[in-house]
């Protein structure tokens, strides 16, 4: 490159030659270029912060562009740094600028420093910060603007404890926002709905001081109107009203226009819900509602296909019927098939709003063969379920049921697991009650959240059950990111079973289980707990099961884990002997789709002496 800017020929400036000064600035002003040229490209080593005393340096990593490898990651040959790039870099220093100056810290400086490695072939990133004085809250004011006597009284009852910024923290935009947020929705809670916040802010920049006065433009209190219903083909307009969640009168609320829309959509029988005060149609202080909703398709078919190492081949179909034996109501089908499940068939007959508005009822008969590692089973009979969103992402339940069921297993299974009880044909009856609060996202494969499972059954109620036992299981769950697409989960299950009422064993088909690709992942599927002679399981009164697993990124979109498990499986109730616990380890990987990961996993027990891998190859995680 350089040598070719020495013979160049200026044809552009009239067949003269270019005069030897303006060659050499030329020349010089390439020379200058180079390093700068031969930086971008190199891979980031590290990235340092220093000066940062009020912000972590976690919080400021986030805001870059280009970034270093951290943690856990730097183990990943394969996961170099990112490429150097000086427009990037221009970037990130305006957007770590833009951090301070939301925190509060208004005369911020910052500068960046480039190291090359010695051997040329890295660099290293330093920002040097100077924070400066943060601006300070020096008092927070309220006006209600025009005045108004209710309104007044209204602000004078608001708990300003309840306000992010007050004198002397330093101001944050976030909770400046948050701030404002709250104070809107508390008059709009109380029939504001045309509450308009101004903030005013007096900034004196000597003291670095910041006084707030929230001017408050309340507008009029209103009340809600008749509620209207359109776009409802299918749907009777009546059971739509049922789910609304205030009558004409009440004080407008958001809080309950959006709970009104949540139960509305939770009737599954809409493609959309959407609640909308009729502001054109104010009658004084009334406000009419519209309610537009876009009905689901009436007949929906869905299938899949897959594979599995335990359940091998697998398929199903699921069928929904809208409008069936009322025109709230649905109806639903679901067929599986599997070497663990050679049939089953669930028909669920639907019909919301039982007794209150968030209650539905499930009549629910089925047909299910399973076949498990010691014993076949054939069920028939039926569910009736009360259910209920009971709080946001928590539901709650109640279900009754009863089944006949015939077994199939070994005469010597049946002397070990039964007391050779010859019954192979008998009845069971439950009734069961059921919690579960999900707050885990995304769904098909938690990065965050927990989720919380309770179930407690009394079996032999009514209907000539030949079983009576009591049986309780909680499953709770964990997951929690952390450095650069890392995530941690946990697992926690315990539960027991309790014969009663003269009772001595539980039926085989009802007892806990460990081992497999959703549970222990040493032993292969139901392996690990009570054994017979032959070394089919015997299944167990009590169960307890601890996981622990590390996800972490490798390539585009397959990752890996590395997983520690312990629990076992215990004939007595509730009897969980922790010098019993048997432990497993393992790896695997992830290949992610839309609708979940493909799970290949190997997990070998330890302290228990050479045993071999299992190998699992499955759909979705493990939990």
């Amino acid at each position: 490159m350089i040598a070719a800017i020495w013979p160049i020929n200026a044809r552009i400036l009239g067949g003269k030659r270019i005069p030897d000064f303006f060659r050499l600035f030329a020349l010089f002003c390439l020379c200058q270029t180079l390093p700068v040229l031969a930086q971008e490209n190199l891979p980031i080593r590290q990235v340092r912060f220093l000066g940062n005393e009020s912000i972590p340096e976690s919080e400021l990593r986030e805001q870059l562009g280009q970034k270093d490898v951290r943690g856990f990651s730097r183990l990943l040959f394969w996961q170099p740094g990112d490429d150097f790039s000086g427009t990037v870099l221009k970037q990130d220093l305006q957007r770590l600028q833009n951090t301070y100056q939301r925190q509060g810290f208004l005369q911020a400086r910052i500068e960046s420093e480039k190291i090359i490695s010695s051997d040329g072939e890295s660099v290293d990133l330093l920002f040097r910060i100077d924070e400066g004085q943060p601006v300070l809250v020096d008092s927070v004011a309220f006006v209600i603007s025009p005045a108004d006597s209710h309104a007044t009284v209204l602000l004078m009852a608001f708990d300003r404890k309840k306000m992010r910024l007050h004198p002397p923290m330093r101001f944050r935009d976030d909770e400046f926002e948050t701030d404002h947020i709250s104070l809107a929705r508390y008059f709009s809670a109380a029939g504001y709905p045309f509450v308009k916040i101004h903030p005013l802010f007096s900034v004196d920049s000597t003291r670095q001081h910041v006084r707030i006065v929230y001017r408050i433009d309340t507008g009029v209190q209103c009340r809600f109107g008749p509620v209207r219903v359109i776009d409802n083909r299918y749907v009777a307009t009546s059971s739509i009203l049922k789910q609304i969640a205030f009558q004409s009168g009440e004080l407008v609320s958001d809080e309950k226009l959006h709970k009104s829309q949540k139960q509305i959509y939770q009737l599954g029988l809409f493609n959309f819900v959407v609640l909308r005060l009729l502001q054109e149609e104010l009658n004084g202080t009334t406000l009419p509602v519209e309610v537009r909703v876009r009905e689901a398709q009436r007949l929906t078919v869905k299938w899949g296909v897959g594979y599995g190492r335990e359940e091998q081949f697998r398929t199903f179909i699921d069928i929904t019927r809208l409008a069936v034996l009322g025109r709230d109501r649905r109806i639903r089908l679901i067929l599986r098939h599997s070497s663990l499940e050679p049939y089953h068939a669930n028909l669920s007959w639907i019909k919301p709003a039982v007794i209150l508005p968030s209650i539905s009822l499930v009549i629910n008969p089925f047909v299910r063969r399973e076949k498990e590692p010691g014993f076949t089973i054939d069920r028939l009979g039926s569910a009736f379920t009360l259910q209920s969103r009971i709080a946001e992402q928590t539901d709650a339940s109640i279900k009754y049921s009863f089944e006949q069921d015939r077994l199939s297993l070994s005469s010597l299974m049946r002397r070990e697991a039964l007391d050779d009880i010859e019954a192979k044909l008998y009845n069971k009856s439950t009734i069961e009650f059921g919690f579960f609060s999900d707050r885990s996202s995304p769904v098909f494969n938690p990065s965050r959240g927990y989720s919380l499972g309770c179930t407690a059954a009394l079996s032999g109620v009514g209907l000539d059950s030949d079983f009576h036992y009591l049986r309780s299981l909680v499953d709770f769950r964990r997951y929690r990111s952390f450095a650069d697409r890392w995530i941690w989960a946990m697992r926690l299950k315990i539960g027991a079973i309790q014969p009663i009422w003269g009772d001595s064993i539980t039926p085989i088909e009802e007892r806990f289980y460990a081992g497999g690709s959703t549970s222990i992942r040493g032993w292969s599927r139901s392996r690990l707990g009570p054994s017979g002679q032959n070394n089919e399981p015997l299944g167990g009164n009590s169960v307890a099961e601890m996981s622990q697993e590390c996800r972490f990124p490798i390539w585009g979109q397959l990752s890996g884990v590395a997983f520690i498990e312990g629990g076992n499986v215990w004939t007595l109730s509730f009897a969980f002997p922790l010098d019993e616990l048997q432990y497993a380890a393992g790896c695997g990987l992830r290949l992610n789709t839309p609708i979940g990961p493909i799970r290949l996993d190997f997990g070998t027990p330890v302290f228990t002496g050479r045993r071999p891998w299992q190998v699992f190859l499955s759909f979705g995680q493990a939990f």
